[in-house]
């Protein structure tokens, strides 16, 4: 058999007053400044797969993916290859 997947998560990479250091607040100043937003975080996984059923429970399986990370968030873009090969016996 054959299994293609894939995915894309996007997370929101939060708003928070700990990531940007704002002045104390004085008159003359805006009362309603734009609240701080950090940039959001994109990934993309890909993969396929292919199993070989032997009978009885037993099977080979192997496969290969790609993940990749946009770094919007801190500007560090990562991608990442994955593979494997499974025996699975069933005695």
């Amino acid at each position: 058999s054959l299994t293609l997947e894939g995915a894309h998560t996007r997370f929101g990479a939060g708003s928070s007053l700990f990531h940007v250091d704002l002045p104390d607040w004085s008159p003359g100043m805006d009362n309603a400044p734009a609240f701080p937003s950090r940039p959001v975080l994109n990934e993309d996984y890909g993969a396929a797969s292919l199993r070989y059923d032997l009978n009885h429970g037993s099977y080979l399986s192997a496969g290969a993916g790609v993940r990749y990370r946009d770094g919007g968030a801190d500007d560090v873009d990562e991608e990442e290859v994955l593979g494997w090969f499974e025996l699975m016996m069933d005695l």
